[in-house]
């Protein structure tokens, strides 16, 4: 079972081998539809799993398609004793509340370019960041980077 949704595996009984769904993708193996449905229900339960924010800060990540960039931006924050967390002006943060100003931002035009600067080039990144803040950076800037060159809408997890 994925998700709860069982795994029972319908149609012909015969299925190409990898060679051959390479060869036919013109390089690429392809998945199949059933193994794209259940990717995208993985990844729909894992988006929606209860998530810690950190107590040193935030990212946010945009979009922009008329200059062809990635967008990100590090708030950073003070949690107090009751899990409440606040700017550095002492105001109560909600998630649909205006931002307060970023501490640093990025432009960049790929993936790799904005995990790069963040990751390794950033003088801050080890000081304020958890090996989690990472592993969701690289998913969300991939994210983005997918929806700039394919026209599809970005929307931060």
């Amino acid at each position: 079972m994925v998700c709860g949704t069982p795994t029972t595996i319908k149609g012909p009984l015969w299925k190409p081998d990898l060679s051959t769904a390479v060869w036919a993708s013109g390089g690429r193996a392809l998945p199949t539809v059933e193994e794209a449905q259940r990717a995208g229900m993985l990844d729909h339960y894992l988006s929606k799993r209860e998530m810690a924010m950190d107590p040193k800060g935030y990212f946010k990540f945009k979009v922009d398609t008329e200059k062809k960039c990635l967008f990100a931006s590090y708030h950073s924050c003070i949690m107090n004793d009751k899990g409440e967390f606040f700017d550095l002006e002492g105001n109560k943060l909600t998630c649909h509340g205006k931002s307060p100003e970023p501490v640093k931002t990025w432009e960049c035009r790929t993936a790799k370019e904005m995990t790069t600067e963040i990751l390794e080039d950033w003088d801050m990144a080890a000081k304020v960041l958890t090996i989690g803040h990472g592993g969701y950076i690289g998913r969300e800037v991939q994210k983005a980077e997918d929806a700039l060159y394919s026209g599809k809408t970005y929307r931060q997890d």
